[in-house]
């Protein structure tokens, strides 16, 4: 006796033919038999009947019906009951979902649009709980048309490269290593950091942020502490949106005892006085300056007034730009 295919089969029990025992014990060894044909048979064909159950709404033509195995890494294949081969659904038993469905809605003329996401709780489409950790879709309905979109729940880590030919859209994108652009960054804004409080202490996370002087009542921001060499490149640029009518709008380093600001700022008189004229003035690296102070008149500070700071070297900030003041000017540079 062999296990025989159809074609071998229907040889043998042709009308008139008189098949022998040998060839019907063939007939009933290609067949599958529910009852001796376990899940966990490496000879398997399907499981018994009762190692199918309904996994969603039993009264419900789009119910999912699974494949039981058992033990702690046994999986599932599970299809609609109304159609089962509109989704697929692989499960294992300690969270993580699979689910292939392409009965999702489209656009009129765009036909099926298949998505594979990975889910926990459970994979059942529309059902509750449920939380996608990741999804590929076929159908962008944004367009009406079959680019294919990526979503991710949770942080992106990556040791190798990620490229995208279409956007890269992330609420929040953290890169530990070096990132390269091979084309020009279209439309790239500063991130806003309005200072309206009395003390202000910026972090190394904040660099390149547009720091805005906008409080009548002047604001003190303390740069991070540049001592271990760790910020050289950290950057923030300054501007006066409120010039101070009391107490003062400045700018210190963290330690005042080894930091230094150096650079040059160029001062320009607003009320425009021939007398006052222009004036740079000048911070060398052995003058120990570490910090500004702009009043809103003599030394600077009134609105238009913009200024970076950026870290050039352990316990070295660098600076460069425009201060506006009014009056006969004085040097914004101070020493603690």
């Amino acid at each position: 006796m062999a296990e025989l295919n159809k074609t071998d089969l229907k040889a043998i029990f042709k009308a008139g033919a008189k098949p022998t025992e040998a060839q019907f014990a063939s007939l009933i060894e290609s067949q599958v038999n529910l009852v001796e044909t376990q899940s966990n048979d490496s000879t398997s064909r399907v499981a018994p009947a009762s190692n199918f159950i309904n996994l969603g709404n039993s009264t419900s033509a789009d119910a999912f019906y699974g494949l039981v195995g058992d033990g702690a890494n046994s999986s599932y294949h599970v299809g609609s009951a109304a159609n089962p081969d509109s989704s697929s659904y692989i499960r294992n038993v300690n969270g993580f979902h699979i689910l292939m469905n392409s009965s999702q809605a489209t656009a009129s003329g765009y036909g099926t649009a298949p998505v594979f996401s990975i889910q926990t709780d459970t994979g059942i489409p529309n059902a509750s709980p449920s939380h996608t950790l990741f999804k590929i879709n076929r159908y962008k309905a944004e367009t009406g048309s079959h680019d294919t979109t990526i979503e991710f729940t949770g942080n992106i880590t990556a040791s190798n490269d990620i490229s995208a030919s279409g956007t890269l859209t992330a609420g929040a994108l953290t890169v530990s290593g070096t990132t390269t652009f091979s084309s020009a960054q279209v439309g790239q804004r500063l991130t806003i950091k309005n200072l309206t409080a009395t003390d202000e202490t910026l972090t190394s996370a904040e660099s390149g942020k547009l720091c805005v002087f906008s409080d009548a009542d002047g604001a003190t921001v303390t740069l991070p502490d540049s001592g271990d060499g760790s910020l050289i490149g950290v950057y923030y640029d300054f501007y006066v949106a409120t010039a101070a009518t009391s107490n003062y709008h400045i700018v210190a380093c963290a330690d005042t005892t080894n930091e230094d600001i150096e650079g040059f700022l160029h001062t320009v008189d607003f009320d425009t006085n021939p007398s006052q004229g222009d004036s740079v003035w000048r911070a060398l690296n052995s003058d120990g300056y570490n910090g500004i102070k702009m009043d809103g008149t003599t030394y600077g500070g009134v609105v238009g007034t913009t200024f970076r700071i950026m870290n050039i070297a352990a316990d070295r900030w660098s600076i460069t730009g425009t201060i506006i003041h009014t009056g006969t000017p004085g040097t914004p540079f101070v020493s603690s």
